[in-house]
């Protein structure tokens, strides 16, 4: 998928081996002008990459112009992570049902400087009640939990341009363009695993 206006790395992309990918654009203090496009980064983790690990080695590369949060998973492996790059730093997160509720929104979570400091400005989210909103629900426990969760009213915001669900069981890719996923049914239904079949 393409955003309005942008290149393809930013909006959820996915690949033949099994390979999907949201990001969270985040914002950080400082950036490095003559770095990396962060879309690039992205758009190679996914299409010149056939398994989590070469994913993830990609998005840990360094040299970023800025950073960004990206939500992988591989359908194959049944695993997902979430990647925190900045610059020449990076976090990743293995995403398991153990840990119940976990979500990521616009802030870094788990990658700080060296020196302990906050990359972003926690001013900056004093008036975005979504993560402290989705940390306080219980865990979703299907795709119908899902739908309501994002939907919520203090999460799902009126800038929203899509909300994409994908069942890491089934690969079916569910997307819903300008409205609550809650509302309606999907405005796409793409299967992962068949997407590619008939591309000649």
């Amino acid at each position: 998928l393409v955003y309005p206006g942008t290149l393809v790395g930013w909006a959820p992309t996915w690949n033949s081996h099994g390979t999907f990918s949201t990001q969270n654009s985040l914002l950080p203090k400082m950036t490095r002008p003559s770095g990396l496009g962060c879309a690039f980064i992205q758009r190679h983790a996914v299409c010149d990459t056939h398994s989590m690990g070469e994913a993830l080695a990609a998005l840990k590369r360094p040299g970023w112009s800025s950073g960004a949060s990206l939500n992988v998973i591989h359908l194959g492996e049944k695993r997902m992570a979430n990647v925190e790059a900045w610059v020449d730093t990076h976090s990743v997160l293995e995403v398991t049902p153990a840990m119940g509720n976990y979500s990521h929104f616009n802030e870094y979570k788990h990658l700080g400087m060296a020196s302990g400091a906050r990359i972003d400005d926690p001013l900056s989210f004093i008036s975005d009640p979504r993560q402290g909103r989705s940390d306080e629900l219980p865990p979703v426990g299907n795709a119908g939990d899902i739908r309501v969760r994002l939907s919520d009213p203090l999460i799902y915001r009126n800038t929203t341009l899509l909300t994409t669900i994908l069942n890491g069981s089934t690969g079916m890719l569910d997307v819903w363009c300008g409205v609550p996923a809650s509302h309606s049914p999907p405005h796409y239904s793409w299967s992962l695993p068949s997407f590619f079949m008939n591309v000649n």
